[in-house]
């Protein structure tokens, strides 16, 4: 049995070959079953052991009988998920209709959404304002507009750069 593992890990190793944790623990079983098992008697061979239960274990599995009653359970099992069906969707309904089922939505990262949309409607609003100031042409003038239109449009774009900045920031 050691030649076949060494002959195994040696293959394994030369076509970068990597076993899942079960198989690798099997293996190590096996050898310190056959390991302790010919320390206990020198005629014992593992590999005629392992064989044997194989056969047993595949056997069992493979009953006609065994085959049956795994199928029966399975058919029961959903024979009585149908004869449960309509009443759990008739009560489903019923409470649909009573207005008794609740919904929970957990949302994340809809405050920053929130905010951004608040900044942008003060920032629209603030564009359209000064615009319409430096369209009245009145009041005090700074560079010959409109001193309130000019300082709107300052205030916009530094509502502007904010807004950009806390998309980029998310992306």
């Amino acid at each position: 049995m050691d030649g076949i593992f060494e002959k195994l890990l040696n293959t394994m190793i030369k076509h970068n070959v990597t076993l899942p944790r079960e198989f690798v623990m099997i293996g190590r079983g096996i050898a310190l079953i056959e390991d302790t098992g010919s320390k206990l008697d020198p005629e014992f061979n593992a590999a005629e052991e392992v064989q044997k239960l194989s056969y047993q274990i595949i056997a069992q599995r493979l009953n006609p009988v065994n085959i049956a009653t795994g199928g029966i359970n399975y058919v029961m099992e959903i024979e009585n998920l149908l004869k449960d069906l309509p009443d759990r969707i008739n009560s489903t309904l019923n409470k649909v209709e009573k207005g008794e089922i609740q919904m929970n939505v957990n949302h994340t990262g809809l405050d920053s959404f929130k905010n951004q949309i608040s900044v942008s409607l003060i920032l629209s609003s603030l564009i359209i304002g000064s615009s319409l100031a430096i369209l009245a042409d009145k009041g005090p003038k700074l560079f010959d507009i409109s001193a309130i239109g000019f300082l709107g449009f300052v205030i916009s774009v530094i509502l502007g750069l904010y807004v950009v900045m806390g998309i980029l920031s998310k992306d």
